[in-house]
């Protein structure tokens, strides 16, 4: 904003975009979440390549489709091969890094909430 310029508020409209971002980013963040762990147990018996293989393969294939449907194909077109290139090298390179690791690492367990802890924890010296 400019100054000079008059104050924009945020419509009912506005708060509704707002509402549906929050929402679509939690939704996502959970399917992440939900994609790393099922992805712990695939890499745990299943090379880092031969995943990133079968889950490309079916990300293109259901994206192909979809936009065929949608009528929508030439979305797939970029004005920027060599940015667009470099942004798949880099998503590769982060993919196999990450389902590496994760066949080194264990799973978090989750612990109890501090509303627990008294029930769990060993009782403290001196008490009756």
């Amino acid at each position: 904003m400019h100054l000079g310029e008059p104050e924009r508020t945020v419509s009912a409209q506005g708060a509704d975009d707002k509402a549906a971002g929050i929402a679509w980013m939690v939704l996502g963040i959970a399917s992440l979440s939900g994609m790393d762990a099922l992805g712990k147990r695939v890499a745990a018996q299943h090379p880092v390549f031969q995943m990133l293989a079968i889950r490309s393969t079916v990300a293109i294939v259901l994206l192909i489709v979809m936009l065929a449907f949608l009528g929508d194909l030439r979305t797939l077109r970029t004005r920027q091969p060599v940015g667009h290139a470099l942004r798949s090298v880099c998503g590769l390179v982060a993919f196999v890094c990450f389902y590496a690791a994760l066949r080194h690492l264990t799973l978090p367990t989750p612990l109890p909430s501090p509303l627990e802890a008294p029930s769990w924890s060993p009782p403290s010296v001196g008490s009756s």
